[in-house]
């Protein structure tokens, strides 16, 4: 395949470069501040409706504003606001390092939440502008290849953060110890922020044609997706089409009636049942097994590098097998990581759960993603991407307060215990209303690649 690409202008290294330097940066951020948030608030008491308000505030947000934001961004050129906000969604992670010096602690759960709430706001903007971006600096040729190296690339930065935030939360004592794996994240958003300001949209004249050649598994905003939403719940598949409107209606409610409207009800059921967890885990961590962060920082890098590597494998399993069968599949190797947190006595089986939980994600994000994208009408995407964030945000919102509701009723491992059967019924689901081939009111294929 790279024996057929053009040479590189001078322009496009120097964006690969700061492409690659944006997601290594934001690997940091990710091991670190994001990955230890929940669990920092469940270590100052948090309740399990607290931590679910702190994880469901970015897709309350998403869900109020994004149509608002893409026609906002749709009116005016994209590095500048997409810079700006990345840095107004990233700085509170230093406000998050000061909290003890200035809160009780039973004060700061309610902060995190507030803080979480605000920065989501600009972090909307961010994803959806960036989304779009990438799709203009990354020419359609050698976006499989950038996309890869990106997977490869943030998943070691990820298993070095979370392994490094480990030890030094396990021996700093408490607070400080969050305070520096905070400001450390903070710092890897500030290097990140630099490498996405530093992007350039190539000129008409400096683009090169493209040759012909399969979207791939991996194309454009897919990859983007996969890699912002290394917490699943922070996928952004498909959102750069939400900047291609024109004017026109975003949702549109009658593709309810068709059969992506029958696909979109399994996909909510499955995000349902994928963030029912979120905000039991922690508690499950620190007030029953009463883990270290050491330990809970193996289960994260587990995860993620299962994740990485089994979404490599998408493309050969696809071809054989096919993205209906991938879908079940993921779905019930995914349903598997809550139910042996339900029967956890000890570290063991919780790094068993993160390691197939980690698989049954990698084979999932890819395969909904990419059978997303198959089934969304290439003439009219954007109303089809705008249902899908509106189906994603919901389940969201819906999954996260679910878990913490079935805690509070039964316990935190029978809520485990629920998201995991709920994720063998939208497995189901999938497979019932997903298809094999084609479908009538779709026009796009995306090719598979090896």
């Amino acid at each position: 395949m790279t024996n057929n690409l053009p040479a590189l202008t001078a322009l496009q290294r120097s964006n690969f470069r700061h492409i690659y330097g944006d997601v290594i940066w934001y690997g940091v951020l990710h091991g670190t501040a994001i990955a230890f948030l929940n669990v920092y608030a469940a270590r100052l008491g948090a309740t399990t409706f607290q931590i679910a308000f702190i994880t469901s505030a970015p897709a309350a947000v998403n869900l109020l504003l994004s149509l608002p934001i893409a026609r906002w961004l749709e009116q005016r050129p994209l590095h500048g606001p997409v810079s700006r906000s990345a840095l107004y969604h990233r700085l509170p992670y230093f406000l998050m390092a000061t909290l003890p010096l200035w809160l009780a602690n039973s004060s700061q759960p309610l902060a995190l939440a507030v803080i979480t709430l605000v920065m989501a706001i600009p972090g909307t903007a961010f994803v959806i502008g960036f989304n779009a971006q990438y799709a203009q600096v990354v020419p359609p040729q050698w976006r499989l290849i950038i996309s890869g190296r990106r997977v490869a690339l943030v998943a070691a930065s990820i298993t070095v953060s979370a392994l490094l935030a480990g030890q030094l939360l396990d021996h700093i004592p408490f607070p400080l110890n969050y305070q520096i794996v905070f400001l450390l994240g903070g710092l890897g958003s500030l290097v990140t922020t630099y490498h996405v300001a530093s992007l350039r949209v190539p000129q008409p004249d400096e683009l090169q044609p493209a040759p012909n050649a399969g979207g791939g598994l991996l194309e454009g905003g897919t990859a983007v997706g996969m890699l912002r939403a290394l917490n699943p719940m922070r996928s952004s598949t498909g959102l750069r089409f939400l900047l291609r409107g024109n004017g026109r209606p975003l949702l549109r409610w009658d593709l309810l009636r068709s059969s992506y409207g029958r696909l979109m009800f399994a996909y909510l059921i499955f995000y349902i049942a994928q963030l029912m967890p979120v905000a039991l885990f922690p508690i499950l961590f620190v007030n029953d097994l009463r883990f270290t962060d050491g330990t809970i920082s193996i289960a994260t890098t587990l995860f993620h590098g299962a994740m990485v590597l089994s979404s490599l494998q998408i493309g050969r399993l696809a071809s054989r097998f096919g993205f209906r069968a991938i879908m079940l599949a993921a779905a019930l190797i995914y349903g598997a990581h809550p139910l042996l947190g339900a029967l956890a006595i000890g570290a063991k089986t919780i790094w068993l759960g993160a390691l197939i939980g980690g698989i049954g994600w990698g084979l999932g994000g890819s395969a909904l993603h990419t059978h997303l994208m198959d089934r969304a009408a290439e003439a009219d995407r954007p109303a089809y991407m705008a249902l899908h964030n509106l189906v994603l945000n919901l389940g969201i919102l819906v999954g996260v307060l679910l878990g913490p509701l079935l805690a509070q009723v039964a316990s935190v491992r029978m809520g485990l215990a629920a998201s995991g059967l709920l994720m063998f019924a939208a497995g189901a689901l999938l497979w019932q209303f997903s298809t094999t081939t084609q479908s009538n009111d779709t026009a796009h294929q995306i090719a598979l690649v090896e």
